[in-house]
């Protein structure tokens, strides 16, 4: 936590990452929604905000979205479909980074609201996103699913949006 920058032109409001640094987020099954442009420290807080919940011995799971759906993918050819989303179901706490960058196949497309209601009876999640919410319509196909994913993570979501530059050297907008 202490690695964050919280200059103000990055425009993070400190006391809301004090509160979710004390994890009762996760208990209160919260999520966290993170959004800004590529290179800001989106992943960067995640992660931060993961480690209180690793050093309290939290079940914390980080995944990245276009890997997830690609393993999806495979497995769902191969019949073990439960054997790649479970593990993402099961933690208190997974962190989502690059939330819906990649668009899942047509096949896929209700899996992002699978994974998102799957997990609102056990834990928080913490999204990472380029996008806002409205632009998650656009990637996933399927009317009313693309209706529900942002819907569900909004409401249910404590927001953070990291303003400035790309922390990263060589990352453009």
């Amino acid at each position: 936590m202490e690695g964050i920058d919280c200059r103000p032109e990055r425009d993070i409001n400190k006391a809301l990452v004090f509160q979710l640094s004390t994890c009762g987020h996760i208990k209160a099954r919260q999520d966290v929604l993170t959004l800004g442009k590529r290179g800001v420290g989106k992943s960067h807080l995640a992660q931060a905000l993961g480690n209180p919940a690793c050093r309290g011995r939290i079940a914390t799971r980080h995944v990245a979205l276009d890997e997830l759906f690609g393993n999806l993918a495979v497995a769902a050819g191969g019949g073990t479909l439960s054997a790649v989303l479970g593990p993402c179901i099961r933690p208190s706490l997974l962190m989502l980074d690059d939330y819906l960058l990649a668009r899942p196949s047509i096949q896929g497309s209700e899996r992002p609201l699978r994974l998102v209601e799957e997990r609102m009876h056990i834990g928080s999640a913490t999204y990472c996103s380029r996008l806002q919410p409205d632009g998650w319509r656009v990637r996933i196909d399927g009317g009313i699913t693309a209706d529900a994913v942002p819907g569900r993570v909004v409401n249910r979501s404590q927001l953070i949006e990291l303003e400035g530059e790309a922390m990263r050297k060589g990352v453009g907008p």
